[in-house]
């Protein structure tokens, strides 16, 4: 994707867009605008009432009504690699510790196939206690899981499925082989703003994706993000160079003018991509925000 900040646009696999669009004439529709990748986002539950606290909201509160459609991001990335040739296509972020890492790991790798290898996963480990629930999958221990998780994954995705004892968080008493394969390396990005999540960035992921409203961007406190979690790859004997930083900027329909006033800033803090709301009031809304983003670059 060159050397130039990339731009994405979060794929509208949430909301009333699925069924009014279509997912696949969404995923068309960004590729002829041009955007550089598009990035399903997911839950699997919501609860009724109550719920964990959200995180990333001064209140707490969650910013979507409890009854939002959520199309399943896996799936929703394999109808739009069916339609589409040269858009990278990903997630940010997967709950990961709600799925168990086998089936998705068999279920994403049928995903790149379709796709010739255009495919990126972000992670994190959840912040709604209520979903783990739902799933039998013990949320205060999300972290730990979450590694080994991501080790399940890859462990697949290079054809086999190794032995692991009941000490394992998934064990297995069988090698396996899995097939197919991914065309080629699966990039996992790990999402989420802790020390935690920036410790796995560097030390065990392909990169990061920090998260920050369109009218509360800070360049310096992603700055200090990225420089902790190269810190942490260097650490880990990894070349924190390799490492690909990526920013989802939320509350952002309406607002590339301004935040096309901020890529130079997010750049120099080590950003490489941004991920936006391109807005769907109409079908050329895409097209003109992107234009209005690239014209800053």
């Amino acid at each position: 994707m060159g050397d130039t900040l990339c731009i994405g646009a979060r794929f509208p696999n949430a909301g009333g867009s699925p069924s009014n669009l279509g997912l696949a004439n969404a995923a068309q529709v960004l590729e002829s605008a041009g955007y550089d990748s598009l990035w399903a986002s997911d839950h699997v539950a919501m609860p009724v009432e109550g719920g964990s606290s959200y995180p990333f909201s001064t209140d707490g509160r969650i910013p979507w009504s409890n009854d939002l459609a959520w199309a399943d991001a896996i799936v929703a990335l394999g109808i739009a690699a069916a339609v589409t040739d040269r858009i990278q296509l990903g997630t940010a972020v997967l709950v990961a510790s709600l799925r168990s890492p086998l089936v998705f790991a068999k279920q994403l790798a049928t995903v790149a196939v379709e796709a010739g290898g255009r495919t990126s996963l972000g992670v994190g480990v959840g912040w709604l206690e209520h979903e783990y629930e739902a799933v039998g999958v013990p949320f205060a221990k999300r972290g730990a899981r979450l590694d080994a998780w991501i080790e399940v994954v890859r462990d697949v995705w290079s054809g086999s499925l190794s032995a692991r004892g009941d000490g394992h968080p998934y064990p297995n008493p069988n090698e396996m082989v899995c097939s197919p394969v991914p065309p080629a390396p699966v990039p996992i990005l790990v999402g989420g703003l802790s020390s935690a999540a920036l410790r796995r960035a560097g030390q065990l992921g392909d990169g990061w994706i920090g998260l920050q409203a369109a009218g509360e961007l800070d360049a310096s406190s992603l700055a200090s993000s990225i420089e902790e979690i190269r810190a942490c790859a260097v650490q880990a004997g990894r070349d924190p160079a390799t490492l690909r930083m990526i920013l989802q900027i939320t509350e952002s329909e309406g607002q590339s003018a301004s935040i096309a006033g901020r890529l130079d800033e997010l750049a120099s803090a080590g950003v490489n991509e941004i991920i936006v709301d391109p807005g769907w009031s109409t079908m050329e809304q895409p097209q003109r925000t992107l234009e209005t983003l690239r014209s800053s670059l």
